[in-house]
Formats: C-alpha cells, sequence, structure tokens
C-alpha cells in the first residue's frame, strides 16, 4: 500500500528510471482495478437485485389484467401478466383466438403496491379481479374458471374451423418427462 501511495504521489519517482516508474505505475492501476472489481463484486453479492424475492417478501410487482375482445365487443380472452408484450406474443404463436381479438379494443389495467388494499399483493389484486371477470362474461377463449366452457364447444369449434386452426403439438423441452401413456 505504501508503493501504491509513492507512485500516485509521485514522491520518490525522480530517481528512478522512468520505465521503472511507469511499470510500478501500470502495475498500480491494476491493483486498483482489481480491488475496484472485487468491490463491485462484494456489494452485487450482499446488496438485492430489484424485485428479487426472499422467503417472507410479499411480491409487490406491478401486474395488469388484460382484457381482449371481438370486434363486437364481447370478450374473448381475460389475463394477467407482469410482461403484457411478452404476453401478447406468446398468444400470436399459440392460441386460436388470437385472430379474432381487435387490437385496438384491448384493455389493461395495471395494479401497483399503491393501488392494493392492505394485506394484499398487486397479483392477488388482479387475480381477484381476472377471477371475477371470467365468471362474469365467460370468455370463449379462458379455459379455467369459465362457467360456459363446456357449453361455448360447439362455437369454439365453429370459430377454430372457421381459420383453420389445428393445435400445435406439444413442445418437447428438455427436463420434461413425456407420459408412456399416448392418447
Amino acid at each position: 500500500m505504501q508503493a501504491t501511495l509513492l507512485v500516485l504521489t509521485g514522491v520518490g519517482a525522480a530517481n528512478r528510471w522512468p520505465t521503472q516508474s511507469a511499470t510500478a505505475l501500470v502495475l498500480t492501476a491494476l491493483a486498483m482495478g482489481a480491488w475496484w472489481w472485487a468491490r463491485a463484486a462484494l456489494r452485487a453479492r450482499t446488496q438485492p437485485a430489484p424485485y428479487t424475492l426472499r422467503r417472507g417478501h410479499l411480491d409487490m410487482r406491478p401486474v395488469g389484467v388484460y382484457q381482449h375482445f371481438f370486434t363486437n365487443a364481447q370478450h374473448v380472452y381475460v389475463g394477467i401478466t407482469n410482461d403484457y408484450p411478452a404476453r401478447c406474443a406468446q398468444h400470436a404463436e399459440g392460441s386460436w383466438w388470437w385472430a379474432y381479438v381487435d387490437p385496438t379494443r384491448s384493455l389493461l389495467q395495471t395494479f401497483t403496491a399503491d393501488d392494493c388494499a392492505p394485506g394484499w399483493t398487486p397479483r392477488q389484486m388482479a387475480k381477484a379481479l381476472e377471477s371475477r371477470l371470467i365468471t362474469t362474461y365467460a370468455p370463449i377463449g379462458n379455459t379455467e374458471e369459465n362457467p360456459l366452457y363446456g357449453p361455448q364447444e360447439p362455437i369454439r369449434a365453429q370459430l377454430q374451423a372457421a381459420i383453420g386452426w389445428t393445435p400445435p403439438p406439444p413442445a418437447d423441452r428438455p427436463g420434461r418427462r413425456l407420459s408412456w401413456r399416448t392418447a
């Protein structure tokens, strides 16, 4: 540490060769860079990243409830998400009802920690609204919590046939176990 201070302040450098003081300066700079890197790595390890959840902490990230409609303003699908554009891209790739969505009529309501009732998280608030909307409007694209899912099957089949939709094959992902039973 003393050598570092001597080289940085210039004390004792006058009677050394220029190459020796330049070498010492480079080595000092490298040592200080390594120290900075180690300090930053230690701080990153001790300070949690934003939105990192720990045991016992509530998830207070903003959550959105989105509603997609037909052109006649009837509900097609209701869902919740933390990333609306990514979720819409997923629906566009694999949901039959996406072909019927009128994007000018889609709604998104976001819940933040400030919007929550005491004791509620944004996800709980969004889930409560999503459940209420699904049970009230029975969107044809929702399978879970839809009280009319069974009776809607003929209409669903007609809509799927009209666009020539066939269900995509199941994705073969690493770590996914495929059943030996095939049906």
